[in-house]
């Protein structure tokens, strides 16, 4: 959650935990520890405002309020610089894996690395997007 908005991991930040069903209050306090969280409330009637990063399990909901956090200007154009990039990334792979020259020549083990390539930047592209629909609303 903390990747949509890019916050450091070391930064103390506010959650709020919608739980499924009853929690105990030492529960409460690891959960809070294990996200390194400032503060960590308890809403059972927290209604997220849209684009706010959150976390589904059997446990409950988890949400991470980015008011104050980010500046959501430079983030959206952050992320779309990325998304741009990653694009012309996945091109470029794209187009070798396309040159049947190129195919034919490089060992199987070259070509599997430039499929690999290719996967790792399809799945960068599409948590990039995901980051950028958050703030998009």
């Amino acid at each position: 959650m903390r990747r949509v908005g890019n916050i450091a991991s070391n930064k103390k930040v506010k959650f709020i935990f919608k739980p499924a069903g009853n929690f105990a209050a030492n529960d409460i306090e690891v959960l809070k520890l294990l996200l390194n969280a400032e503060t960590l409330e308890v809403n059972v009637d927290f209604q997220p405002a849209k684009g706010t990063p959150a976390a589904r399990t059997e446990l409950g909901e988890l949400f991470l309020p980015l008011e104050g956090l980010v500046d959501v200007e430079a983030e959206k154009a952050r992320l779309k610089k990325e998304v741009e990039k990653i694009q012309s990334e996945i091109e470029k792979a794209q187009s070798k894996l396309n040159n049947q020259e190129f195919v034919k020549k490089v060992p199987v083990q070259v070509l599997e690395e430039h499929k690999q390539r290719l996967a790792g930047w399809q799945n960068k592209l599409s948590h990039a997007k995901a980051a950028l629909d958050a703030f998009q609303g």
